[in-house]
């Protein structure tokens, strides 16, 4: 882990050129909220392929802006807008609006938006917002 100074510093220590340059929009990510905030324009910015997301996953819906990474399990469910999915996620039966979902997450009947899932997670059976970590797990049984 570096400090951004620390890294700035070892970066001119090797003689690397930095300039400076004008920015049109600023995207924080400090809070869930911002997070969250960020994921949504930058998908309108830049959102995946949703023809293609149907020709692999014909039993979901996608409601652009979305993205989905490689190699995802994904069947009945109902995906966007605003939703970020990254690689090897497995997503069943569920509803998701307004969030992102980390790597090799699983996700099956559940409704959820304005969320944060994070990696290896498994939700199942739950309704709402949730923030969650990495490895976390949360039942809402049945």
């Amino acid at each position: 882990e570096f400090q951004l100074t620390d890294a700035l510093s070892g970066m001119l220590e090797k003689n690397h050129v930095m300039r400076t340059f004008q920015i049109d929009e600023w995207l924080d990510c400090g809070k869930p909220e911002t997070l969250l905030s960020t994921n949504r324009r930058i998908l309108e910015l830049q959102q995946g392929d949703v023809e293609e997301y149907k020709k692999q996953h014909p039993s979901c819906v996608f409601i652009p802006p979305v993205t989905i990474g490689a190699d995802c399990e994904l069947k009945d469910s109902v995906l966007g807008p605003h939703v970020s999915v990254a690689h090897d996620v497995q997503i069943s039966g569920s509803i998701l609006r307004n969030m992102t979902v980390a790597k090799n997450a699983t996700i099956s009947n559940a409704n959820i938006h304005t969320s944060m899932i994070g990696e290896f997670a498994t939700v199942e059976n739950v309704s709402g917002s949730l923030s969650m970590g990495d490895h976390s797990v949360i039942s809402g049984g049945n």
